[in-house]
């Protein structure tokens, strides 16, 4: 679970980079000879707004894959108290059997 909590930070900081990188970069010269970064139709304005709403978007994701590396490792430290509990406790692991199975070895015990 921590593995793929540390995996799901790398993700989200891929993504803060893209959204940044939409946010900061963006050249749109006026000759055709250089090439535009972030250039998606002809008025620089309405860039701004596609490159603002595309960093809004990277952004969300990674907020969501942070969310999403909490819950990871809220969920692992939960299992790791309740191991710690139960060995402290002296409880081990019991496996379940059956009302029927627990019958029979009660009225096998009586017989003997």
């Amino acid at each position: 679970m921590k593995i793929l909590a540390k995996l799901s930070y790398v993700v989200a900081v891929i993504w803060m980079g893209m959204g940044f990188y939409r946010l900061y970069v963006y050249e749109n010269p006026e000759s055709y000879l250089f090439e535009s970064k972030n250039a998606w139709v002809g008025g620089d304005s309405y860039n701004f707004i596609i490159n603002g709403t595309h960093a809004t978007a990277f952004f969300i994701l990674c907020l969501t894959f942070i969310v999403i590396g909490l819950g990871m490792e809220i969920v692992a430290r939960k299992n790791e108290q309740t191991t710690l509990l139960k060995k402290i406790a002296g409880i081990e692991e019991v496996e379940e059997t059956t009302v029927g199975e627990k019958e029979n070895t009660a009225i096998g015990k009586g017989e003997e």
